[in-house]
């Protein structure tokens, strides 16, 4: 499954995490940075660092795109190559060099592997940072990977003021994961390495133990928690013996506790995993969706402005989404729906939505959400203010839409959408205009 991003119960077990710590937590101080490639001025990577490569609207290969359409309320969709990154199909939005802008990092295979589900053998994978200018990116030189398999996510690991990438480079001899700390500009210092589950899917980040520090959830043959150790890197993972999870989603959960909390999808049912002030998540309640329901992704986000963490889920079984609306306690209410609008293809194919991406895209100050669907199409619902929505806004976008992110990349207030299209080398931006 590709998220949106902007992710049985048994005992715990540790495993061991392997890697030397090379950085420091201060703001303005990395201790002791290896030599490396990545450590030295940024480059840009002349392939991408440039206009535009056509605008979806106008442009005469916009049929690559499939309809010339948007979600009302964005602007046509204006495309940007990822020059070494030839098949881009996960990418993860933050401020990588702190100019108050969201940019973008890509990863898949490299322009000399094929895509990736194809590929074998080493440094055929890489990835790429696309800074934003505020009207378009430029691209830095692409990096390569040992391997990569299902997952990215970003969050400031190692200090509050830069931002840092974890990816999955679980390979089929087991699961291992690797934190690239930010170094301010948009690179990063050489890889830490460490043990993970297997069969990763998804990476979710949070401040589970309420320590300040942002920690991950790895959803995979089970379910593995990392808490920061404090200077940058991971302790060993905590092991939480559920698997069969389709998708999760962290926050908080529960009013007036710091610890970041866990909602799942598993068994065709929302599952809400409660943090204890160790880290450690334990199941504290099992909520339906409904007759017929297929629930394939799960987000977090305020609806209603209580200030009372609510949850979204998507139902590609009865084509809607649902709202939880949190209590405060760590519980939630009955299931309010909404029915999204979907494309003709469809019409008795449980495929709408397969996933969720919560974001302010007419900053107001209410989340909205976004959802995709499997017909490459992304549709808007927009928050009425109070928990409510709109009648939703729907777009066959065409191409071969993967991961999907939001993020304001012109710096006006409101988020946009990012699309990584794999088949075609290259993102797409869709800029609010609400």
């Amino acid at each position: 499954m590709r998220r949106l991003l902007m992710a049985g119960f048994g005992l715990i077990s540790l495993a061991s995490c392997h890697g030397e710590i090379i950085y420091g937590t201060d703001a303005t101080t990395i201790t002791s940075p290896p030599t490396t490639s990545t450590d030295s001025a940024p480059s840009y990577d002349a392939a991408i660092d440039s206009a535009p490569s056509f605008d979806a609207a106008t442009d005469s290969n916009a049929n690559l795109y499939g309809p010339a359409c948007t979600p009302t309320g964005f602007a046509p969709m204006v495309t940007y190559s990822t020059g070494g990154v030839a098949f881009p199909d996960h990418l993860a939005v933050a401020d990588f060099n702190g100019d108050g802008l969201s940019d973008v990092i890509v990863a898949g295979g490299s322009a000399s592997s094929g895509p990736p589900e194809t590929s074998n053998g080493n440094d055929l994978w890489a990835a790429q940072v696309l800074v934003s200018t505020g009207n378009g990116f430029r691209g830095l030189s692409p990096f390569s990977l040992p391997y990569l398999q299902n997952a990215i996510a970003v969050g400031n690991f190692a200090s509050a003021s830069r931002s840092d990438v974890v990816f999955d480079l679980s390979d089929p001899s087991g699961g291992s994961g690797a934190l690239y700390v930010g170094r301010g500009d948009g690179t990063f210092y050489a890889p830490v390495t460490f043990a993970t589950v297997s069969e990763v899917s998804e990476i979710v980040v949070g401040d589970f133990n309420a320590d300040r520090h942002a920690d991950i959830a790895i959803n995979g043959y089970d379910l593995g928690v990392f808490l920061n150790n404090a200077n940058g890197g991971f302790a060993p993972q905590a092991t939480y013996a559920l698997s069969g999870v389709q998708a999760m989603a962290a926050g908080v959960l529960t009013t007036g506790h710091a610890n970041g909390d866990l909602a799942v999808i598993v068994d065709g049912a929302v599952s809400v995993l409660l943090s204890n002030s160790d880290g450690v998540p334990t199941l504290a309640a099992t909520y339906a969706t409904g007759a017929n329901s297929v629930p394939s992704d799960i987000a977090v986000g305020d609806f209603n402005g209580d200030g009372i963490a609510d949850l979204a889920v998507a139902d590609r079984g009865t084509t809607s989404v649902g709202i939880f609306f949190g209590v405060g306690d760590g519980t939630f209410g009955p299931q309010v729906t909404y029915a999204v609008a979907t494309d003709s293809q469809e019409t008795n194919l449980p495929n709408c939505p397969t996933a969720l991406l919560v974001a302010d895209f007419n900053g107001d100050g209410s989340p909205d959400i976004a959802y995709r669907c499997l017909t490459n199409g992304i549709g808007v619902l927009v928050n009425q203010g109070d928990g409510t929505f709109g009648a939703p806004s729907f777009c066959v976008i065409g191409g071969y839409l993967d991961s999907v992110a939001a993020g304001d990349f012109n710096g006006d207030g409101r988020a946009d959408i990012v699309i990584a299209f794999e088949n075609l080398a290259s993102i797409g931006i869709l800029s609010s205009q609400r």
